[in-house]
């Protein structure tokens, strides 16, 4: 087991989202991304333009790595990149939205489907 020795020189520079630290030669790269919590601003789906707002919103810290698109029936979130670690913290965020996964390969997607909401001229529905 080694321990660093007192003389070694040790630097940390920070960066936006995170820090390069140096130690010797040895550069560790650390990026901070912040732990997502159930929105406040979310809004009812069915709204596509508050939806996808709200959305591009919690997603604020991947939007570099994410192509989001307004679809007719839904919104579809496609990475740029390989995902990785953000994957999992990105997949939570979708699924709140009512989405998910589909898996395939470089056409591999989230897709959050809109809420279908009622014709014009059209009775709401009755609740029981």
């Amino acid at each position: 087991m080694s321990d660093i020795e007192e003389n070694s020189k040790i630097t940390v520079n920070p960066k936006k989202d995170g820090a390069v630290i140096t130690v010797e030669s040895l550069e560790i790269e650390i990026t901070v991304r912040p732990q997502w919590k159930t929105p406040r601003h979310h809004t009812s789906m069915g709204e596509p333009g508050q939806t996808i707002e709200s959305l591009r919103m919690d997603l604020g810290p991947y939007l570099k790595d994410l192509e989001i698109i307004e679809a007719v029936d839904g919104i579809i979130v496609k990475p740029k990149r390989f995902l990785g670690r953000d994957f999992s913290p990105i997949a939570e965020i979708i699924e709140y939205y009512g989405g998910s996964y589909i898996s395939g390969g470089r056409e591999s997607r989230f897709t959050i489907p809109l809420k279908k909401t009622a014709e014009k001229g059209e009775p709401p529905a009755e609740e029981q």
